[in-house]
């Protein structure tokens, strides 16, 4: 998903569509979302590239001058770029990544436009023999060439968020649990690589191991601010020893001169849950900075329940936001969902979400895929139906 910058206030997102009825081969898909709520009619999704396998949506999106809409899918040995014509035509071409090296297992880490419109990839591959970070940048320019240029990455064992700050320092966001452990460290962990210097980590986050309960923050989201200063949005669990979860808030974490803060902003779900209860939110969020340095996040509800066989089963559904203004905090829920109380069967919930915001920070759009799962239990013998829908939500932010 991605938004246009300066005069392109364009939303598109990119989405698979089954190739067939095997389900082996796929389409890569854009959609224009702009107006998805307005009066007037919705632009359809348009085909990027047919027949992919495996289908495995590695895209990224871009917006280049003249609202023109460019997409880079990583392949073995580099990236095929797609440019969309003012017709609504795709057309694609390879982009070299390491000159002529032999280059292989291409993952995009993260993607963004900077304010001016410049494109930012950064990815890991495998150049030669040695695993590598690649940082990519491009101009706004139509049909201007990517630069590629390569770092070391952090030794880790999860990599939540990555990102490039405006000076060229890179920041990184991980956990170095090894697993299995006992007792584990799972602290959250902050790493920055100054350009031309080396790894330097501090602590985000302490972790706790052991009875009564386990606790730390995961899935962290990063971004760095007009400053450079990074921000980071995190889920902080509290986990009983057994593995069943017992609460989960969204957290908000910034660095001082005193070291790392953090400030709890959601507690509770807002009615989506299961049986366990309501202390279960601030699930798989994603964060962004808008021209005022305001952070907004979006995130989701967590249900939970143990079954007749006291197994503790859980999906995540729904889609919230959260905006600062200032000191002060506003929630909303952009996409509402029946949790297992709700519907016990078909389990109804939603994959993590993506969000869009203008540069002022006063129009968002956020999209995920939901669906519906024709069982009641996440613990199946055979298969059973599971249909997914793409959903893309517009809104006004109202800021606190």
């Amino acid at each position: 998903m991605a938004r246009g910058t300066g005069d392109c206030g364009t939303v598109g997102i990119l989405l698979m569509s089954p190739a067939g009825s095997g389900g082996e081969l796929t389409r890569l898909m854009y959609q224009d979302i702009t107006n998805i709520m307005g009066a007037g009619p919705t632009a359809l999704p348009e085909l990027v590239i047919d027949g992919l396998s495996p289908p495995i949506n590695n895209a990224s999106l871009f917006f280049a001058a003249n609202c023109m809409a460019t997409v880079m899918r990583p392949t073995n040995t580099g990236y095929m770029q797609y440019d969309r014509s003012e017709g609504g035509i795709w057309a694609g071409r390879m982009v070299k990544v390491a000159g002529n090296e032999i280059v292989t297992d291409i993952t995009t880490l993260a993607a963004w436009q900077q304010p001016d419109g410049t494109m930012k990839l950064i990815a890991r591959a495998q150049v030669g023999s040695v695993t590598r970070g690649l940082i990519g940048t491009r101009t706004i320019e139509p049909y201007s060439t990517w630069n590629f240029t390569r770092f070391d990455l952090p030794s880790v064992t999860d990599l939540f968020s990555i990102k490039e700050a405006p000076d060229g320092t890179i920041h990184a966001v991980y956990s170095k649990t090894s697993i299995p452990c006992d007792p584990c460290d799972m602290g959250l962990y902050h790493g920055t690589l100054p350009m031309d210097g080396q790894w330097s980590e501090d602590l985000i986050q302490e972790s706790k191991w052991g009875d009564p309960n386990d606790e730390y923050a995961t899935d962290a989201a990063l971004a760095i601010d007009s400053n450079g200063h990074p921000l980071i949005a995190a889920t902080y669990f509290v986990r009983a020893i057994t593995g069943s979860i017992k609460s989960a808030q969204l957290r908000l974490y910034g660095s001082g001169q005193s070291g790392w803060c953090n400030e709890t902003v959601v507690t509770e779900v807002d009615g989506y849950a299961g049986s366990d209860g309501t202390k279960m939110t601030g699930i798989s969020p994603s964060i962004f900075m808008d021209t005022s340095d305001r952070p907004h996040v979006v995130f989701m509800d967590k249900a939970q329940w143990h079954d007749g066989n006291n197994w503790a089963n859980a999906i995540d559904g729904q889609i919230r936001y959260a905006v600062r203004n200032g000191r002060k905090w506003t929630v909303r829920t952009l996409l509402t969902q029946d949790g297992q109380t709700k519907s016990p069967s078909p389990l109804i919930g939603a994959l993590p979400p993506s969000l869009a915001i203008s540069p002022d920070g006063t129009s968002i759009h956020a999209a995920t895929a939901t669906f519906e799962w024709d069982t009641d239990s996440i613990y199946l013998q055979q298969a059973t139906d599971i249909s997914f829908k793409a959903t893309a939500i517009q809104a006004e932010s109202t800021l606190p």
